[in-house]
Protein backbone atom coordinates (compact mmCIF):
# COMPACT_ATOMS: atom_id res chain seq x y z
CA UNK A 1 0.00 0.00 0.00
CA UNK A 2 1.37 3.39 -1.06
CA UNK A 3 2.21 5.96 1.53
CA UNK A 4 0.90 9.50 1.34
CA UNK A 5 4.10 10.62 -0.34
CA UNK A 6 3.89 7.74 -2.80
CA UNK A 7 0.33 8.62 -3.74
CA UNK A 8 1.33 12.24 -4.22
CA UNK A 9 4.34 11.25 -6.33
CA UNK A 10 2.19 8.95 -8.49
CA UNK A 11 -0.45 11.62 -8.93
CA UNK A 12 2.22 14.13 -9.89
CA UNK A 13 3.73 11.74 -12.44
CA UNK A 14 0.33 10.95 -13.95
CA UNK A 15 -0.59 14.62 -14.06
CA UNK A 16 2.73 15.49 -15.72
CA UNK A 17 2.26 12.71 -18.25
CA UNK A 18 -1.26 13.90 -18.96
CA UNK A 19 -0.05 17.46 -19.45
CA UNK A 20 2.73 16.29 -21.77
CA UNK A 21 0.34 14.11 -23.79
CA UNK A 22 -2.28 16.86 -23.96
CA UNK A 23 0.35 19.42 -24.98
CA UNK A 24 1.76 17.09 -27.62
CA UNK A 25 -1.71 16.38 -28.99
CA UNK A 26 -2.57 20.07 -28.96
CA UNK A 27 0.65 20.98 -30.80
CA UNK A 28 0.03 18.22 -33.35
CA UNK A 29 -3.51 19.49 -33.86
CA UNK A 30 -2.31 23.07 -34.06
CA UNK A 31 0.22 22.07 -36.71
CA UNK A 32 -2.39 20.24 -38.82
CA UNK A 33 -1.37 16.65 -38.05
CA UNK A 34 -4.98 15.46 -37.63
CA UNK A 35 -6.50 16.71 -40.87
CA UNK A 36 -8.63 14.27 -42.90
CA UNK A 37 -6.67 11.57 -44.67
CA UNK A 38 -8.31 12.05 -48.07
CA UNK A 39 -6.83 15.51 -48.64
CA UNK A 40 -4.56 15.89 -51.66
CA UNK A 41 -1.40 17.75 -50.73
CA UNK A 42 0.41 18.99 -53.83
CA UNK A 43 3.99 20.10 -54.38
CA UNK A 44 5.10 22.37 -57.23
CA UNK A 45 8.14 24.30 -58.32
CA UNK A 46 7.95 26.64 -61.28
CA UNK A 47 8.74 30.11 -62.55
CA UNK A 48 6.56 33.00 -61.48
CA UNK A 49 7.11 36.58 -62.56
CA UNK A 50 10.89 37.22 -62.25
CA UNK A 51 11.60 34.40 -59.81
CA UNK A 52 10.79 30.90 -58.61
CA UNK A 53 7.72 29.84 -56.71
CA UNK A 54 7.72 26.59 -54.75
CA UNK A 55 5.04 24.73 -52.81
CA UNK A 56 6.71 22.26 -50.49
CA UNK A 57 5.97 20.92 -47.03
CA UNK A 58 2.69 22.90 -46.94
CA UNK A 59 4.38 26.27 -47.40
CA UNK A 60 4.88 28.51 -50.41
CA UNK A 61 8.19 30.28 -51.01
CA UNK A 62 8.99 32.86 -53.68
CA UNK A 63 12.56 33.80 -54.51
CA UNK A 64 12.99 36.74 -56.86
CA UNK A 65 15.71 39.10 -57.95
CA UNK A 66 15.23 41.34 -54.96
CA UNK A 67 12.84 39.64 -52.54
CA UNK A 68 12.27 36.37 -50.71
CA UNK A 69 8.73 35.74 -49.52
CA UNK A 70 7.18 32.84 -47.61
CA UNK A 71 3.59 32.14 -46.74
CA UNK A 72 2.75 32.54 -43.06
CA UNK A 73 3.97 29.70 -40.87
CA UNK A 74 0.48 29.22 -39.44
CA UNK A 75 -1.03 28.72 -42.92
CA UNK A 76 -0.89 25.18 -44.32
CA UNK A 77 -1.11 25.29 -48.12
CA UNK A 78 -2.85 22.25 -49.55
CA UNK A 79 -2.70 23.18 -53.23
CA UNK A 80 -1.66 26.05 -55.48
CA UNK A 81 -2.64 27.04 -59.01
CA UNK A 82 -1.29 29.82 -61.20
CA UNK A 83 -4.01 31.57 -63.17
CA UNK A 84 -5.05 35.03 -64.28
CA UNK A 85 -7.99 34.59 -61.95
CA UNK A 86 -9.25 38.20 -62.15
CA UNK A 87 -8.68 38.46 -65.92
CA UNK A 88 -6.47 41.56 -65.74
CA UNK A 89 -3.56 40.16 -67.76
CA UNK A 90 -1.42 39.24 -64.76
CA UNK A 91 -1.03 35.82 -63.16
CA UNK A 92 -2.07 35.22 -59.57
CA UNK A 93 -1.26 32.50 -57.05
CA UNK A 94 -4.45 30.76 -55.96
CA UNK A 95 -3.97 28.74 -52.77
CA UNK A 96 -6.26 26.32 -50.97
CA UNK A 97 -5.15 26.66 -47.35
CA UNK A 98 -5.84 25.59 -43.78
CA UNK A 99 -5.45 28.05 -40.91
CA UNK A 100 -6.73 28.64 -37.41
CA UNK A 101 -9.57 31.10 -37.17
CA UNK A 102 -12.52 31.78 -39.41
CA UNK A 103 -11.12 35.19 -40.32
CA UNK A 104 -7.76 36.63 -41.26
CA UNK A 105 -5.98 39.63 -39.82
CA UNK A 106 -8.96 41.89 -40.50
CA UNK A 107 -11.82 40.65 -38.36
CA UNK A 108 -15.29 42.05 -39.15
CA UNK A 109 -16.51 44.69 -36.74
CA UNK A 110 -19.35 42.49 -35.53
CA UNK A 111 -17.00 39.65 -34.52
CA UNK A 112 -15.59 40.21 -31.05
CA UNK A 113 -13.02 37.43 -31.09
CA UNK A 114 -11.63 35.14 -33.78
CA UNK A 115 -12.01 31.41 -33.11
CA UNK A 116 -9.16 28.90 -33.25
CA UNK A 117 -10.79 26.20 -35.34
CA UNK A 118 -8.62 24.79 -38.10
CA UNK A 119 -10.56 25.51 -41.29
CA UNK A 120 -10.05 26.00 -45.00
CA UNK A 121 -9.62 29.25 -46.90
CA UNK A 122 -8.82 30.38 -50.42
CA UNK A 123 -6.02 32.94 -50.52
CA UNK A 124 -5.04 34.78 -53.71
CA UNK A 125 -1.66 36.53 -53.95
CA UNK A 126 0.05 38.51 -56.68
CA UNK A 127 3.59 39.77 -57.24
CA UNK A 128 3.95 43.50 -56.93
CA UNK A 129 7.08 45.63 -57.26
CA UNK A 130 8.77 44.66 -54.02
CA UNK A 131 6.60 41.99 -52.46
CA UNK A 132 4.01 39.25 -52.86
CA UNK A 133 0.83 40.83 -51.58
CA UNK A 134 -2.62 39.37 -50.85
CA UNK A 135 -5.17 40.22 -53.51
CA UNK A 136 -8.09 38.46 -51.84
CA UNK A 137 -8.40 36.27 -48.76
CA UNK A 138 -11.59 34.41 -48.02
CA UNK A 139 -13.12 33.87 -44.65
CA UNK A 140 -13.54 30.24 -43.64
CA UNK A 141 -15.08 28.02 -46.30
CA UNK A 142 -15.48 25.21 -43.77
CA UNK A 143 -13.36 22.09 -43.69
CA UNK A 144 -14.96 19.83 -46.25
CA UNK A 145 -12.87 20.29 -49.39
CA UNK A 146 -10.43 17.55 -50.35
CA UNK A 147 -8.86 19.12 -53.44
CA UNK A 148 -8.72 22.05 -55.85
CA UNK A 149 -8.35 22.09 -59.63
CA UNK A 150 -8.36 24.60 -62.46
CA UNK A 151 -11.31 25.16 -64.77
CA UNK A 152 -10.36 26.75 -68.07
CA UNK A 153 -8.24 29.87 -68.08
CA UNK A 154 -9.61 31.72 -65.05
CA UNK A 155 -11.76 29.56 -62.78
CA UNK A 156 -11.20 26.96 -60.08
CA UNK A 157 -12.99 23.85 -58.86
CA UNK A 158 -13.31 23.06 -55.17
CA UNK A 159 -14.10 19.40 -54.53
CA UNK A 160 -15.90 18.48 -51.33
CA UNK A 161 -15.63 15.13 -49.59
CA UNK A 162 -19.40 14.82 -50.05
CA UNK A 163 -18.89 14.56 -53.79
CA UNK A 164 -19.80 18.12 -54.80
CA UNK A 165 -17.63 19.85 -57.39
CA UNK A 166 -18.13 23.61 -57.28
CA UNK A 167 -16.86 26.08 -59.88
CA UNK A 168 -15.74 29.44 -58.51
CA UNK A 169 -15.13 32.52 -60.64
CA UNK A 170 -13.96 36.07 -59.99
CA UNK A 171 -16.74 38.63 -59.89
CA UNK A 172 -16.36 42.26 -58.83
CA UNK A 173 -13.93 41.71 -55.96
CA UNK A 174 -13.61 38.10 -54.94
CA UNK A 175 -14.54 34.56 -55.86
CA UNK A 176 -18.18 33.65 -56.28
CA UNK A 177 -19.83 30.27 -56.65
CA UNK A 178 -20.71 29.85 -60.34
CA UNK A 179 -22.28 26.41 -60.29
CA UNK A 180 -21.38 22.73 -60.30
CA UNK A 181 -18.88 21.18 -62.67
CA UNK A 182 -19.57 18.06 -64.68
CA UNK A 183 -17.56 15.70 -66.84
CA UNK A 184 -16.36 17.30 -70.05
CA UNK A 185 -14.77 15.76 -73.13
CA UNK A 186 -12.63 17.47 -75.77
CA UNK A 187 -11.81 15.65 -78.99
CA UNK A 188 -8.38 16.26 -80.51
CA UNK A 189 -7.07 15.44 -83.98
CA UNK A 190 -3.46 16.06 -85.05
CA UNK A 191 -2.08 16.16 -88.59
CA UNK A 192 1.51 15.89 -89.78
CA UNK A 193 3.70 18.04 -92.03
CA UNK A 194 1.98 20.60 -94.24
CA UNK A 195 4.66 20.50 -96.94
CA UNK A 196 3.15 22.27 -99.92
CA UNK A 197 5.56 22.11 -102.85
CA UNK A 198 5.15 25.03 -105.23
CA UNK A 199 3.76 22.87 -108.04
CA UNK A 200 0.78 22.19 -105.78
CA UNK A 201 -0.01 25.91 -105.72
CA UNK A 202 -1.30 25.76 -109.30
CA UNK A 203 -5.10 25.95 -109.15
CA UNK A 204 -4.79 25.42 -105.38
CA UNK A 205 -4.25 21.67 -105.86
CA UNK A 206 -3.06 21.32 -102.25
CA UNK A 207 -6.54 22.29 -101.10
CA UNK A 208 -7.92 19.03 -102.41
CA UNK A 209 -6.53 17.33 -99.30
CA UNK A 210 -7.82 20.11 -97.03
CA UNK A 211 -11.30 19.85 -98.52
CA UNK A 212 -11.36 16.08 -98.34
CA UNK A 213 -10.43 16.05 -94.64
CA UNK A 214 -12.20 19.24 -93.59
CA UNK A 215 -15.10 17.45 -91.91
CA UNK A 216 -12.66 15.44 -89.80
CA UNK A 217 -10.50 18.44 -88.92
CA UNK A 218 -13.29 20.92 -88.22
CA UNK A 219 -15.32 18.22 -86.47
CA UNK A 220 -12.71 17.90 -83.73
CA UNK A 221 -12.81 20.32 -80.83
CA UNK A 222 -9.09 21.03 -81.25
CA UNK A 223 -7.04 20.29 -84.38
CA UNK A 224 -3.27 20.69 -84.82
CA UNK A 225 -0.89 20.66 -87.80
CA UNK A 226 2.81 21.25 -88.41
CA UNK A 227 3.42 24.05 -90.90
CA UNK A 228 6.66 22.81 -92.42
CA UNK A 229 7.63 25.97 -94.27
CA UNK A 230 8.01 29.70 -93.91
CA UNK A 231 5.06 31.88 -95.02
CA UNK A 232 5.51 35.17 -96.88
CA UNK A 233 3.21 37.95 -98.09
CA UNK A 234 5.42 38.92 -101.07
CA UNK A 235 4.75 36.56 -104.05
CA UNK A 236 8.27 37.25 -105.32
CA UNK A 237 9.71 35.42 -102.31
CA UNK A 238 7.79 32.17 -102.87
CA UNK A 239 10.26 29.32 -103.37
CA UNK A 240 10.61 25.54 -103.26
CA UNK A 241 13.20 23.08 -101.94
CA UNK A 242 15.78 23.42 -100.48
CA UNK A 243 14.67 26.72 -98.92
CA UNK A 244 10.92 26.89 -98.82
CA UNK A 245 8.69 29.93 -98.68
CA UNK A 246 4.96 29.67 -99.33
CA UNK A 247 2.27 32.33 -99.85
CA UNK A 248 0.28 33.69 -96.93
CA UNK A 249 -2.87 32.11 -98.36
CA UNK A 250 -1.75 28.78 -96.90
CA UNK A 251 -2.33 30.06 -93.35
CA UNK A 252 -5.83 31.28 -94.17
CA UNK A 253 -6.68 27.94 -95.75
CA UNK A 254 -5.42 26.05 -92.72
CA UNK A 255 -7.52 28.24 -90.44
CA UNK A 256 -10.56 27.80 -92.68
CA UNK A 257 -10.06 24.02 -92.66
CA UNK A 258 -10.44 24.10 -88.88
CA UNK A 259 -6.94 24.00 -87.41
CA UNK A 260 -6.61 25.63 -84.00
CA UNK A 261 -2.93 24.96 -83.22
CA UNK A 262 -0.10 25.37 -85.75
CA UNK A 263 3.32 24.09 -84.73
CA UNK A 264 6.32 25.82 -86.29
CA UNK A 265 9.54 24.46 -84.80
CA UNK A 266 10.99 22.54 -87.74
CA UNK A 267 14.12 22.32 -89.87
CA UNK A 268 12.88 24.80 -92.51
CA UNK A 269 11.79 27.60 -90.21
CA UNK A 270 15.05 29.57 -90.68
CA UNK A 271 15.11 29.19 -94.48
CA UNK A 272 14.66 32.98 -94.77
CA UNK A 273 16.37 33.81 -91.49
CA UNK A 274 14.68 35.98 -88.92
CA UNK A 275 12.58 37.62 -91.62
CA UNK A 276 10.86 34.30 -92.27
CA UNK A 277 10.18 33.71 -88.58
CA UNK A 278 8.60 37.14 -88.16
CA UNK A 279 6.66 36.89 -91.40
CA UNK A 280 5.24 33.45 -90.56
CA UNK A 281 4.15 34.49 -87.07
CA UNK A 282 2.43 37.64 -88.30
CA UNK A 283 0.63 35.91 -91.15
CA UNK A 284 -0.70 33.14 -88.90
CA UNK A 285 -1.89 35.64 -86.32
CA UNK A 286 -3.72 37.61 -89.03
CA UNK A 287 -5.26 34.42 -90.44
CA UNK A 288 -6.51 33.32 -87.04
CA UNK A 289 -7.88 36.77 -86.26
CA UNK A 290 -9.69 37.02 -89.57
CA UNK A 291 -11.24 33.55 -89.51
CA UNK A 292 -12.21 33.70 -85.84
CA UNK A 293 -12.48 30.66 -83.58
CA UNK A 294 -14.91 27.99 -82.59
CA UNK A 295 -16.99 29.17 -79.65
CA UNK A 296 -15.69 26.31 -77.49
CA UNK A 297 -12.01 27.18 -78.03
CA UNK A 298 -10.63 30.15 -76.12
CA UNK A 299 -8.08 31.07 -78.81
CA UNK A 300 -6.13 29.68 -81.74
CA UNK A 301 -2.37 29.59 -81.32
CA UNK A 302 0.97 28.89 -82.96
CA UNK A 303 3.94 27.50 -81.04
CA UNK A 304 7.64 26.75 -81.48
CA UNK A 305 9.03 30.13 -82.58
CA UNK A 306 9.80 33.44 -80.90
CA UNK A 307 9.47 36.33 -83.34
CA UNK A 308 11.70 39.36 -82.88
CA UNK A 309 8.76 41.52 -81.89
CA UNK A 310 9.28 40.07 -78.44
CA UNK A 311 12.36 40.33 -76.24
CA UNK A 312 15.81 39.60 -77.66
CA UNK A 313 19.36 38.78 -76.68
CA UNK A 314 19.95 37.63 -73.10
CA UNK A 315 16.34 38.47 -72.25
CA UNK A 316 15.21 35.72 -74.61
CA UNK A 317 16.74 33.17 -72.24
CA UNK A 318 15.11 34.79 -69.22
CA UNK A 319 11.78 35.02 -71.00
CA UNK A 320 11.81 31.44 -72.25
CA UNK A 321 8.26 30.93 -71.02
CA UNK A 322 6.63 33.00 -73.74
CA UNK A 323 7.15 30.02 -76.08
CA UNK A 324 4.66 28.04 -73.98
CA UNK A 325 1.26 28.69 -75.52
CA UNK A 326 -2.11 27.96 -73.93
CA UNK A 327 -5.59 27.37 -75.23
CA UNK A 328 -8.67 25.97 -73.52
CA UNK A 329 -11.87 24.21 -74.44
CA UNK A 330 -14.81 23.27 -72.19
CA UNK A 331 -12.86 23.89 -69.03
CA UNK A 332 -9.75 21.96 -70.12
CA UNK A 333 -6.63 24.10 -70.37
CA UNK A 334 -3.94 22.84 -72.74
CA UNK A 335 -0.30 23.90 -72.96
CA UNK A 336 1.36 23.41 -76.37
CA UNK A 337 5.12 23.32 -76.99
CA UNK A 338 7.00 22.64 -80.22
CA UNK A 339 10.70 21.78 -80.76
CA UNK A 340 12.96 20.76 -83.65
CA UNK A 341 16.15 18.72 -83.89
CA UNK A 342 17.74 21.49 -85.99
CA UNK A 343 17.35 24.06 -88.77
CA UNK A 344 19.42 22.66 -91.65
CA UNK A 345 22.51 24.49 -90.45
CA UNK A 346 20.84 27.90 -90.57
CA UNK A 347 21.64 29.97 -87.47
CA UNK A 348 19.58 32.49 -85.56
CA UNK A 349 20.97 36.02 -85.35
CA UNK A 350 22.79 36.89 -82.13
CA UNK A 351 19.98 39.18 -81.05
CA UNK A 352 17.43 36.32 -81.29
CA UNK A 353 19.22 33.13 -80.19
CA UNK A 354 15.98 31.28 -79.48
CA UNK A 355 13.99 32.27 -82.54
CA UNK A 356 13.23 28.57 -83.09
CA UNK A 357 12.84 26.25 -80.11
CA UNK A 358 15.25 23.28 -80.29
CA UNK A 359 15.36 19.83 -78.71
CA UNK A 360 19.07 20.18 -77.96
CA UNK A 361 18.33 22.77 -75.26
CA UNK A 362 17.20 20.06 -72.85
CA UNK A 363 17.32 22.19 -69.70
CA UNK A 364 15.22 24.86 -71.39
CA UNK A 365 12.74 22.24 -72.66
CA UNK A 366 12.38 20.65 -69.22
CA UNK A 367 11.91 24.05 -67.60
CA UNK A 368 9.21 25.04 -70.09
CA UNK A 369 7.33 21.81 -69.39
CA UNK A 370 7.63 22.42 -65.64
CA UNK A 371 6.34 25.95 -66.19
CA UNK A 372 3.30 24.60 -68.03
CA UNK A 373 2.38 22.05 -65.36
CA UNK A 374 0.68 24.23 -62.68
CA UNK A 375 -0.93 26.34 -65.39
CA UNK A 376 -2.53 23.64 -67.54
CA UNK A 377 -4.50 20.41 -67.31
CA UNK A 378 -2.70 18.83 -70.27
CA UNK A 379 0.81 19.45 -71.61
CA UNK A 380 1.24 18.55 -75.30
CA UNK A 381 4.69 18.49 -76.92
CA UNK A 382 5.23 18.47 -80.69
CA UNK A 383 8.81 17.37 -81.52
CA UNK A 384 10.27 17.57 -85.04
CA UNK A 385 12.62 14.60 -84.86
CA UNK A 386 13.66 11.22 -86.27
CA UNK A 387 15.16 10.08 -89.58
CA UNK A 388 13.64 11.21 -92.85
CA UNK A 389 11.85 8.50 -94.88
CA UNK A 390 12.37 5.90 -92.14
CA UNK A 391 9.35 4.12 -90.73
CA UNK A 392 11.50 2.88 -87.85
CA UNK A 393 11.59 4.88 -84.62
CA UNK A 394 15.17 5.92 -83.84
CA UNK A 395 16.93 5.43 -80.51
CA UNK A 396 17.06 9.22 -80.15
CA UNK A 397 13.28 9.46 -80.52
CA UNK A 398 12.84 6.78 -77.87
CA UNK A 399 15.26 8.59 -75.53
CA UNK A 400 13.53 11.92 -75.98
CA UNK A 401 10.08 10.37 -75.51
CA UNK A 402 11.19 9.02 -72.13
CA UNK A 403 12.66 12.45 -71.33
CA UNK A 404 9.31 14.10 -72.08
CA UNK A 405 7.52 11.60 -69.84
CA UNK A 406 9.91 12.23 -66.95
CA UNK A 407 9.61 16.01 -67.42
CA UNK A 408 5.82 15.87 -66.99
CA UNK A 409 4.45 15.87 -70.53
CA UNK A 410 1.05 14.25 -71.17
CA UNK A 411 0.98 13.74 -74.97
CA UNK A 412 3.72 13.67 -77.64
CA UNK A 413 2.91 14.18 -81.33
CA UNK A 414 5.92 13.93 -83.65
CA UNK A 415 6.70 15.01 -87.21
CA UNK A 416 9.62 15.25 -89.69
CA UNK A 417 10.26 11.73 -91.13
CA UNK A 418 7.57 12.38 -93.82
CA UNK A 419 6.39 8.80 -93.32
CA UNK A 420 4.05 7.39 -90.69
CA UNK A 421 5.64 5.71 -87.69
CA UNK A 422 4.10 3.75 -84.85
CA UNK A 423 2.49 5.07 -81.72
CA UNK A 424 2.70 3.64 -78.23
CA UNK A 425 1.83 4.44 -74.63
CA UNK A 426 4.70 4.97 -72.19
CA UNK A 427 4.33 4.62 -68.42
CA UNK A 428 6.35 6.14 -65.62
CA UNK A 429 7.12 4.32 -62.32
CA UNK A 430 3.93 5.75 -60.78
CA UNK A 431 1.78 4.35 -63.58
CA UNK A 432 1.13 7.67 -65.34
CA UNK A 433 0.56 7.08 -69.06
CA UNK A 434 1.70 9.20 -72.00
CA UNK A 435 0.68 8.46 -75.62
CA UNK A 436 3.49 9.00 -78.14
CA UNK A 437 2.77 9.37 -81.85
CA UNK A 438 6.32 9.22 -83.21
CA UNK A 439 5.56 10.52 -86.72
CA UNK A 440 2.34 11.40 -88.51
CA UNK A 441 4.05 11.62 -91.90
CA UNK A 442 2.81 14.27 -94.31
CA UNK A 443 -0.50 16.08 -94.28
CA UNK A 444 0.09 17.58 -97.72
CA UNK A 445 3.18 16.98 -99.82
CA UNK A 446 4.39 16.85 -103.41
CA UNK A 447 6.82 14.02 -102.59
CA UNK A 448 6.38 11.14 -105.01
CA UNK A 449 7.42 8.05 -103.04
CA UNK A 450 4.52 5.83 -101.97
CA UNK A 451 5.41 5.98 -98.27
CA UNK A 452 5.47 9.79 -98.43
CA UNK A 453 1.95 9.85 -99.85
CA UNK A 454 0.37 8.17 -96.84
CA UNK A 455 -0.58 10.61 -94.11
CA UNK A 456 -1.41 9.94 -90.49
CA UNK A 457 -3.97 11.49 -88.17
CA UNK A 458 -3.65 11.11 -84.41
CA UNK A 459 -6.92 11.17 -82.53
CA UNK A 460 -7.74 11.06 -78.83
CA UNK A 461 -10.12 12.50 -76.25
CA UNK A 462 -9.25 14.66 -73.26
CA UNK A 463 -11.73 13.79 -70.54
CA UNK A 464 -12.04 16.01 -67.50
CA UNK A 465 -13.88 14.46 -64.58
CA UNK A 466 -16.13 16.63 -62.47
CA UNK A 467 -13.37 16.89 -59.84
CA UNK A 468 -10.94 18.39 -62.36
CA UNK A 469 -8.80 15.31 -62.99
CA UNK A 470 -7.99 14.89 -66.69
CA UNK A 471 -7.19 11.68 -68.53
CA UNK A 472 -6.45 10.84 -72.16
CA UNK A 473 -8.75 8.26 -73.66
CA UNK A 474 -9.03 6.28 -76.89
CA UNK A 475 -5.78 7.26 -78.63
CA UNK A 476 -5.69 6.01 -82.20
CA UNK A 477 -3.67 6.46 -85.37
CA UNK A 478 -5.48 6.47 -88.72
CA UNK A 479 -4.03 6.84 -92.21
CA UNK A 480 -5.20 8.43 -95.46
CA UNK A 481 -3.91 8.71 -99.02
CA UNK A 482 -2.41 12.04 -100.10
CA UNK A 483 -3.66 12.20 -103.64
CA UNK A 484 -4.48 14.90 -106.17
CA UNK A 485 -6.55 14.98 -109.31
Amino acid sequence: MLSGKGVLRTALILTTMAVIIFTALFLMWWNAFFLPGDLKWREYETAYDDGRIELKNKRVCFTGDDIVWKSDRGVFVQDMLIRDIDRDGREELVMLCWKHGSFGHHIPRWVKRNDIRLEQHVFIYRRETDTIRPLWMSSSIGSGFCSMAGWGDDKIILNSRKGDHDIWTWEDFGLKLAGRSKEEKVSVVCAGDNLVHTRLLNDDRYKQVYDRLKDTISGADIATVNQETVLVADPALVSDHPRFALPAKIAYDLADTGFDVITLANNHMLDLGMYGVDSTAGIIEDAFNETGTDTAVSKRIYTGINPSSGVSGDKAQEDMYRAVKFTSCRGIRIACLSYTYGTNGMKEPKESPYAVEKLENTERVAEQIRYAGPRADVVMVFPHWGDENSSEVSKEQERLARFFLDAGCDVVVGTHPHVVQKYEILKDPKGREMPVFYSLGNFVSGQSEEANRIGGLAGFDLVKEADGEVCIKDPELSCFDICFE
